[in-house]
């Protein structure tokens, strides 16, 4: 199936079906994702958001369908096979490693890349010593990357909420992701603390990472993602830009209703 794959989308699903017995979660779902962009998917309750991050992060294998990374199969793998291809997801709650200083915490995230032979780890070997040296460094880099470097030398418990969740998104980029897929990253967080995640999401995509987002906060998502997925009942009914999406009367009666007063990227 070279075919779907054009050397331009870095992530791209075709026809991903999923049913529970006879409830039908997500049918014919298809859509592509860039180096670098930002895609929203939203939907009403039920719609079948979190069955398709289920589907692309391997916690549920599609009953019809293809999912690919690159010209790499995604069907049938594990969660930590497809982590380790590139593909990283984050969560809604905060899972800080709470008796751990912030630096372990993102240097969690780097597991795959640090881990080496248990005679290497236990004897703490000159190569086993630079790389966890080159991935504490890292982990430094990062916390100053998603704006709490200030707070490098606090407990982890000290941090307010909306700094937890800076912490995550730190430890899914230890990971050397080409995909984060973030779900409802902006839930729980302040107006200030919204609009700081969404400078971090800019320029994590600047980096050439691809971001992939559930997200019921239409004031952050609209002005932040590149291009929205819709669904509905398990359908995809619309796939466009935020101008695109609220100018959408099927998507408007489905979901949105009136957001009229919402400045997307582009709007004059």
């Amino acid at each position: 199936m070279t075919d779907l794959i054009d050397g331009t989308h870095r992530l791209r699903a075709v026809g991903l079906s999923k049913r529970f017995g006879g409830l039908i979660a997500v049918t014919g779902f298809s859509f592509d994702l860039a180096a670098g962009e930002i895609l929203g998917i939203i939907g009403p309750n039920g719609a079948g958001k979190t069955t398709t991050f289920n589907l692309i992060a391997g916690a549920l294998v599609p009953n019809s369908g293809e999912l690919w990374l690159g010209q790499t199969s995604l069907v049938g793998l594990k969660p930590y096979q497809i982590a380790e291809l590139g593909i990283i997801r984050t969560f809604q709650h905060n899972m800080p490693f709470e008796t751990l200083s912030l630096i372990d915490n993102v240097m969690v995230g780097a597991h795959r890349r640090i881990r080496g032979s248990l005679w290497a780890v236990l004897g703490l070997t000159q190569e086993t010593r630079e790389r966890e040296a080159h991935y504490r460094e890292r982990a430094r880099e990062l916390i100053d990357f998603v704006g709490l470097g200030e707070f490098v030398d606090t407990k982890v418990d000290n941090l307010s909420f909306g700094q937890g969740r800076l912490l995550e998104v730190a430890r899914a980029l230890a990971g050397e992701p080409e995909v984060i897929l973030f779900d409802e990253p902006a839930a729980g967080l302040t107006l200030s603390e919204t609009e700081q995640l969404a400078q971090v999401i800019r320029r994590i995509s600047s980096d050439g990472i691809s971001v992939l987002l559930i997200e019921h906060d239409m004031q952050f998502l609209l002005p932040l993602a590149d291009r929205i997925v819709v669904l509905d009942q398990g359908q995809k009914i619309a796939d466009g830009s935020a101008a695109e999406i609220q100018a959408n009367q099927l998507v408007v009666e489905a979901y949105l209703g009136k957001t009229e007063n919402i400045v997307v990227a582009g709007d004059a």
